[in-house]
């Protein structure tokens, strides 16, 4: 039988679950506490340009026609074309909503590719409300989160605030998220929310990362070695279409919002392949690993793999 780091339903919330390997269970509590005190060391990046950028294997959403493409520009001009706004029931937030869910929509049919889970949705929160499962934005105006600068997501382990327009991630103990803010009018606005809700482990194939308004999500997944080991060697590959800095942050497996490690990453125009070391005198857990890109940009990470 599978093994998860939380049940179904864990602090009054539906978890966003990992599958843990056998021997992570060798691990004792103290060590575990130990491992959150001092964390893992990451570093010895070795970065080679391995080809140009390419949009090859990206999804569609599958369900509105745009074209497969982490371009934000693109995917809305089409459905300014395409969406009559000229038409009585027909307003401008409806072709930012529709754009956005789009774009979460086709990140979310890559993360299900790998073999896990990324719920999403974007509406307007005030009518008719945008959720994703026990996660929602409060149901304000559009005229009083533009007048505050903040719109707020409530969550089973308390609220987030959100910039009006801009994002925030959400990491809580069980819980990992993202919310954005597009734009704001006198009644409506457009949000979106993204959940993680089963990590994709080592992931072996392509999965970008959400483009929404030019600001970029991150992309969560788990780092797991096939046995114990104080050292993990990593080797990865991230397309980008132009040069930017990636920060790489680790999470603790049993409580998201403990952070072990981090690095930021310089990467070229192009493939990127990356190898670098994660180190840890107690062996390097199973972990969370937490990327995130530079707004404006277009990336899409291609593998992760662990050593041994």
């Amino acid at each position: 039988m599978s093994k998860f780091n939380f049940p179904d339903e864990f602090l009054n919330a539906f978890s966003t679950r990992m599958q843990l390997p056998d021997w992570y269970y060798k691990f004792s509590v103290d060590t575990l506490n130990r491992l959150k005190a001092l964390g893992v060391i990451v570093g010895g990046f070795e970065i080679k340009r391995a080809g140009d950028f390419n949009e090859n294997d990206i999804l569609s959403s599958g369900q509105f026609g745009e074209p497969a493409t982490l371009d934000w520009d693109t995917i809305y001009e089409h459905f300014k074309k395409e969406i009559p706004i000229d038409e009585p029931d027909v307003v401008e937030w409806m072709i930012d909503a529709t754009a956005a869910s789009a774009v979460l929509l086709a990140r979310c049919n890559e993360y299900e590719r790998a073999g896990s889970m990324l719920l999403s949705c974007c509406d307007d929160p005030y009518i008719p409300g945008v959720r994703v499962e026990d996660i929602y934005f409060a149901r304000d105006q559009g005229s009083v989160v533009a007048s505050r600068g903040q719109a707020v997501v409530v969550t089973p382990q308390g609220n987030f605030n959100c910039p009006v327009p801009g994002k925030t991630s959400i990491t809580t103990k069980n819980i990992l998220a993202w919310a954005c803010v597009l734009k704001a009018w006198i009644k409506q606005w457009v949000g979106a929310l993204l959940k993680w809700k089963d990590l994709a482990v080592n992931p072996a194939s392509r999965i970008g990362f959400a483009n929404v308004g030019g600001m970029v999500a991150p992309q969560f997944f788990g780092h797991q070695a096939s046995r114990r080991a104080f050292r993990n060697i990593v080797e990865m590959s991230i397309m980008s279409d132009k040069p930017q800095t990636v920060k790489l942050t680790y999470r603790a497996p049993t409580d998201y919002s403990a952070v072990l490690g981090s690095a930021s990453v310089k990467l070229n125009e192009g493939q990127n392949v990356l190898r670098f070391k994660v180190r840890s005198i107690f062996g390097v857990p199973p972990m969370v690993v937490e990327l995130q890109p530079e707004n404006g940009t277009k990336c899409v990470l291609d593998y992760y793999k662990v050593y041994p």
